[in-house]
């Protein structure tokens, strides 16, 4: 059981997704989902969402494996899932497949394929939560990571077409972005630290609206190669959740900064193994 993600629904409840399957990258791994109830307090029933072999039926072309799902909910309630799916090599042959909901998630619609490069359409691949942008349009945080490994950030129509991409990072080291938006000019990104030590989150920022980001830089957060995830508060807080180790991933940190991301404190250690 493996990267879970979720997106509140309408009436308040929460969907999470998640890949499981005998070990990753297994052929019997399938997207599996579950709604939380917040009057109840309780979980529903776990349900399979999408597997290899109703993807590969659906896109018409041959699936190896399959993971990584992360969800949007568009203002007309449309839910859209984003997975990546491979059918050559290991994760870094993979491409985005989306699918969509009306009905909360109670059926979803084929499986298409997203085209995000012109190099045979690989090593496009998702992990960070998509966002809404003023006009409708999705943004949808991606990552590359055949020879180089960098950040990326889809733009999608309301009709599921790729507007365009903006890169967010270049050479080997980050993966997996993730999009604090601050206002409607300001947003820092946080990336998954993948070179050489010391390990530490990778952070690029934009107070244009996206039309420029800095130049990517070491954070002071420890990341031993592994996905972050994080959320703006209300009072402007940043909350990030990670890994903050030198190595290993036995260690689960809260850490907040009230300053936009150039200082950091831990709040709460959720475990530590």
């Amino acid at each position: 059981t493996h990267a879970a993600s979720l997106v509140e629904l309408g009436n308040g409840r929460i969907r999470a997704f998640w890949f499981a399957g005998s070990r990753e990258g297994a052929q019997d791994v399938e997207v599996r989902s579950a709604v939380f109830d917040p009057a109840s307090e309780r979980w529903s029933a776990e349900q399979s969402i999408a597997n290899r072999v109703g993807t590969r039926r659906a896109l018409l072309r041959y699936g190896k494996k399959l993971g990584n799902p992360v969800a949007q909910r568009a203002a007309d309630g449309t839910l859209s899932l984003y997975y990546v799916t491979v059918s050559l090599g290991g994760w870094a042959g993979s491409s985005i497949t989306a699918i969509t909901s009306t009905g909360d998630g109670s059926s979803w619609s084929p499986a298409r394929r997203l085209i995000t490069s012109p190099f045979i359409n690989i090593s496009t691949l998702v992990k960070g939560t998509p966002f809404d942008y003023s006009d409708g349009s999705i943004a949808l945080p991606v990552y590359h990571e055949f020879i180089g490994k960098f950040g990326e950030l889809l733009r999608i129509s309301s009709s599921g077409a790729i507007i365009d991409k903006t890169r967010l990072s270049s050479g080997r080291s980050s993966l997996q972005p993730v999009v604090l938006i601050k206002d409607p000019r300001q947003a820092l990104v946080m990336m998954r630290h993948s070179g050489a030590s010391p390990k530490r989150v990778i952070a690029t920022a934009t107070d244009d609206a996206g039309q420029h980001w800095s130049p990517p830089v070491k954070t002071v957060l420890a990341n031993p190669d592994a996905a972050i995830s994080g959320v703006v508060l209300p009072d402007g807080r940043i909350l990030m959740a990670l890994n903050d180790a030198e190595q290993g991933r036995d260690a689960l940190s809260l850490v907040v900064s009230s300053d936009g991301g150039t200082s950091w404190k831990s709040v709460h250690l959720f475990e530590d193994q």
